[in-house]
């Protein structure tokens, strides 16, 4: 008994091997920008995070990273950021290969590759950085000390003891940048969205926990606050719809049963309101949303003890063996979680207009890709491995993805400012690799 997965089969070969045309640019010129000090903030897609880890390559085909690039071509200087030793960093997804099974669902082999032991080695010393993207760094906590311990990423790159904000103020102080970009808040709702509601298994992590909406705004004006002391100007980016993302819509609300490619079977999960099976109404603003982690554990056979006898029950398919919660987010959670998001970017737009900071609506770009889109001739989408945008978790761009994030910046900055910074051929990077 499998989840059934999008066919994507040879389409991720095509994205590897495609066309890379060489795009026309014209000569770069800054307009009324000044990107000779450029400064990232952010937390994991700023980080270049990717696969449900980070690593060197990652931290190099950042969208920051591309876009101090592209800015040394107007103008732009260096670019510090904390770089990760080589090989495998905090250790990410990788594909290993696709099976297809006898009604034609293409089932991914990801495993998980073994962090490589030196990641977390403090690299303090080679600060101020450019790039101050921090994984699983929320705004509702860049003045939290306790950060220090529990965050592996943050920990890396600050002296002991260090926040967020104080990090991020003392590194503005030292670069004193002409520039910035800022997406935080992200994690302030994924790190609710992709536990299922904020879970471990089926126990509530307050780490977890949605940032309350005050909290966010005040902390969030703070953060532009530190960005502009110094006359600096700069965009702030929304957060996106996650909800919309590949990890929340790959696998589906039935399971296909044992017996034919048209047998379903309804999936029970742990919801807020008890074991329950999972539904879905296409006309409906919020339905069950089954996590990508669960496609690997849908059918296990588990031995359950029930009156006294062993009995075996498939994970998730009866209400005695129900999918934890963490693996599920119910309909009254994902309607907590987006209306959360658009509470956060309210407090965004607030407090860039109070600064006369420009906006830019990122769901600009993943509505385009939500309906499909090309570049250079290759078909884009939001779909798992085969949309080409995005990585092995379903939540983060690969490489080719941040390229494609980083044009679409380019083309606000250009309209923002008059210049014209050349884009990135996105084909000439890799994608999904086998």
């Amino acid at each position: 008994m499998r989840t059934a997965f999008l066919p994507f089969f040879l389409v991720a070969l095509f994205l590897l091997n495609a066309c890379n045309l060489d795009i026309e640019q014209p000569e770069a010129t800054p307009g009324t920008g000044n990107f000779s000090r450029y400064m990232a903030v952010g937390s994991s897609f700023t980080a270049g995070y990717t696969g449900d880890g980070l690593t060197r390559y990652g931290q190099e085909h950042s969208y920051p990273a591309f876009l101090a690039q592209q800015f040394a071509l107007a103008g732009g200087g260096s670019f510090n950021q904390p770089l990760l030793p080589g090989g495998t960093g905090s250790g990410e997804f990788k594909l290993m290969g696709l099976s297809v099974d006898s009604c034609g669902n293409a089932l991914p082999n990801l495993v998980k590759q073994t962090p490589n032991p030196a990641w977390e080695t403090n690299v303090s010393a080679a600060a101020p950085f450019n790039n101050m993207g921090i994984p699983n760094i929320k705004v509702g906590d860049v003045n939290n000390a306790i950060m220090y311990l529990l965050n592996s990423y943050l920990k890396r790159v600050v002296p002991p003891g260090t926040t967020y904000l104080q990090a991020l103020t003392g590194a503005v102080e030292t670069i004193q940048p002409t520039y910035f970009t800022n997406w935080l808040g992200i994690t302030d709702a994924l790190g609710y969205a992709a536990t299922g509601g904020g879970y471990t298994g089926n126990t509530p992590i307050s780490l977890f926990a949605l940032t309350d909406t005050i909290t966010f705004a005040n902390n969030y004006a703070q953060i532009l606050d530190v960005l502009t002391a110094g006359g600096a100007k700069g965009m702030v980016f929304t957060i996106p719809l996650l909800t919309d993302f590949p990890f929340f819509n790959t696998v589906p609300y039935r399971a296909q049963g044992p017996d034919s490619c048209s047998h379903v079977l309804d999936i029970f999960i742990t919801a807020s309101n008890g074991i329950r099976k999972a539904t879905s109404n296409p006309n409906a603003l919020f339905n069950d949303l089954i996590l990508l982690p669960a496609a690997q554990e849908i059918g296990r056979p588990d031995t359950l003890l029930v009156n006294g006898e062993q009995v075996i029950a498939p994970y998730g398919l009866s209400a005695a063996n129900p999918l934890a919660h963490d693996l599920a987010l119910d309909r009254t959670e994902a309607q907590n979680c987006v209306l959360t998001i658009r509470a956060y970017n309210r407090a965004i737009r607030a407090a860039a207009a109070a600064r006369n900071i420009p906006v830019i609506e990122t769901d600009e770009y993943f509505a385009r890709l939500k309906k499909g889109t090309a570049f250079n001739g290759i078909p884009l989408s939001a779909a798992f491995i085969e949309g080409g945008f995005f990585g092995l978790d379903g939540i983060h761009p690969h490489d080719r993805g941040y390229a494609l994030l980083a044009n679409f910046f380019i083309q606000k900055i250009d309209s923002i400012h008059n210049a014209t910074i050349p884009q990135l051929d996105a084909t000439r990077f890799m994608g999904v690799v086998f």
